[in-house]
């Protein structure tokens, strides 16, 4: 799994941009039309799942790679529904943000639990940790006002987006290391 992450770590990181991208524009537009924050997320959705399905598909050899199908497909269905349902209640919004917040913290935590490394599975875990409690909350508390949604809509991805980039940069470091430690090995 290790070797699975550290090969696309640009991807990552550039998950963890997007992340970052989504909740600039959320705080800097906190009361942007229900409308508008619908093709945002959605096309943030189908982005992302785009990029993890992509990953997926050039590890096709590996044994676990369809748990990352998995994730990438949740975020498409998902990224699509929002598209399908364009003028939807606050509340349907809510729920299927939530519903893919949490499934994606699960692959995250699955994948955490099967890595063996030092510090990326912390990194891994924690990030889909806090995706399963940021969708459990959005899904017990669903009546809250829309500024409050907006703000916890980009403080996930503030925080989501952090941790990913982090995550990333320390697995680039330790495919770095890798690589020296071979070439050490080869001389």
């Amino acid at each position: 799994m290790f070797l699975l992450l550290a090969r696309y770590w640009g991807v990552i990181i550039l998950r963890g941009l997007l992340f970052g991208l989504l909740s600039i524009v959320v705080f800097t537009f906190p009361t942007m039309p229900l409308e508008s924050l619908i093709a945002l997320l959605s096309t943030f959705l189908l982005t992302d799942g785009f990029l993890i399905i992509w990953v997926a598909f050039r590890q096709q050899q590996r044994v676990d790679w369809n748990i990352h199908l998995l994730e990438g497909v949740t975020g498409m269905i998902f990224g699509g529904l929002m598209l399908m349902y364009p003028h939807p209640s606050i509340t349907l919004v809510l729920t299927i943000l939530a519903g893919w917040t949490v499934m994606t913290g699960l692959v995250k935590v699955w994948s955490a639990l099967h890595m063996f490394q030092d510090d990326d599975e912390f990194w891994l875990g924690l990030s889909g940790v806090f995706g399963v409690a940021s969708g459990m909350f959005i899904l017990l508390f669903p009546i809250v006002t829309y500024a409050l949604v907006m703000h916890m809509i980009g403080a996930y991805s503030l925080i989501a987006g952090t941790i990913t980039v982090i995550l990333g940069f320390n697995l680039r470091q330790h495919l770095n290391e890798l690589k020296h430690r071979l070439t050490q090995l080869s001389l």
